[in-house]
């Protein structure tokens, strides 16, 4: 079985945690040559992918809504976060 769609998710503790945003460039350049299509299932306001936990489903849909997944560019995201001495 090939792997063709991933999720992303993680919110905002990206910037409160600095090994995070450090590890996203080389997550994305690992994952890159396979040709993988990026999902998240809300984008936050800060433009990060939202955490999938139940607490913040709940707090952000009602019950009777419908969750999706959005197409996510995380070539565009993970440039951001390039280091400057990435090889």
């Amino acid at each position: 079985m090939k792997i063709q769609n991933v999720l992303l998710g993680w919110g905002d503790d990206i910037k409160a945690k600095p090994y995070f945003a450090t590890s996203i460039y080389a997550i994305y350049d690992k994952l890159d040559k396979h040709g993988l299509n990026y999902f998240a299932f809300r984008i936050n306001k800060s433009g990060n992918p939202s955490h999938p936990s139940p607490m913040t489903i709940n707090t952000k849909y009602k019950a009777d809504e419908k969750i999706g997944l959005t197409n996510f560019d995380f070539k565009s995201y993970a440039r951001q976060f390039k280091p400057l001495n990435f090889q």
